[in-house]
């Protein structure tokens, strides 16, 4: 877990590719609250949809009962 009095911030300008293992990796630390700059529609697009994959699985969970 990531110490929650500093920000973690991961710059990915200049990256101009991900492959699924770091699309992973980005996801994790995208859970652990890391930040991230970024240029390039590609890596934009990307962190957009780890945003709104993010916001339906705390729905889900939310939906799903623990009976």
């Amino acid at each position: 877990m990531l110490n929650p009095e500093r920000n973690f911030v991961v710059d990915l300008r200049g990256v101009t590719r991900i492959d699924s293992g770091g699309e992973s990796a980005l996801a994790l630390m995208k859970a652990e609250g890391a930040e991230f700059l970024a240029s390039g529609i590609r890596v934009e697009h990307l962190l957009e949809h780890l945003e709104s994959r993010r916001a339906e699985q705390s729905l889900t969970a939310g939906l799903v009962s623990k009976d």
